[in-house]
């Protein structure tokens, strides 16, 4: 799947593969939710595109894409960071796309653990990305580290996931 934007697409080598799963990391405000809703919302013209936030709520996330000057009009967008909704909604909306914005937001009602644990983070991780793959959907989820980067979620992610 490809995006309007070739570096984008020669940066993912050769475009967004379907089933795959692939992880924004970087310290906090460095512009990933950002990047992300904008090759969404340019995506999103062409295939159908669910973005979780669990950041920030619709409101805000419309007033980024706004500012952002892209059509969002078809962009599926939800606040969510419940995983058997976030589940639930995937299975039922059967996007081409799907992005988590952020993984570390989202938590499994069943484990005990706070949301951005390790044990939550590799839970979603490994939950998304089955989905996605028995669906055949494309995955991009955001992740922070924290400033000594003792907790780098898109370490956890890809070691753990």
């Amino acid at each position: 799947m490809l995006t309007d934007s070739a570096e984008f697409n020669r940066v993912l080598g050769g475009g967004i593969v379907s089933g795959s799963l692939v992880l924004i990391g970087g310290d906090p405000g460095i512009g990933k939710s950002t990047l992300l809703l904008q090759i969404c919302a340019s995506l999103s013209q062409k295939k159908k595109v669910l973005y979780i936030t669990g950041e920030e709520s619709l409101s805000q996330t419309k007033l980024r894409a706004e500012r952002l000057d892209e059509d969002s009009s078809e962009l599926q967008v939800l606040a969510e960071t419940d995983l058997e909704v976030i589940y639930q909604t995937v299975k039922e909306e059967q996007p081409d796309l799907l992005v988590v914005d952020s993984i570390q937001t989202i938590y499994h009602p069943e484990i005990s653990s706070a949301p951005g644990s390790v044990s939550q983070v590799r839970e979603s991780t490994q939950s998304l990305m089955n989905i996605a793959k028995q669906m055949n959907i494309g995955n991009f989820y955001s992740g922070s580290c924290n400033e000594r980067r003792s907790n780098c979620w898109p370490k956890i992610a890809r070691t753990h996931g």
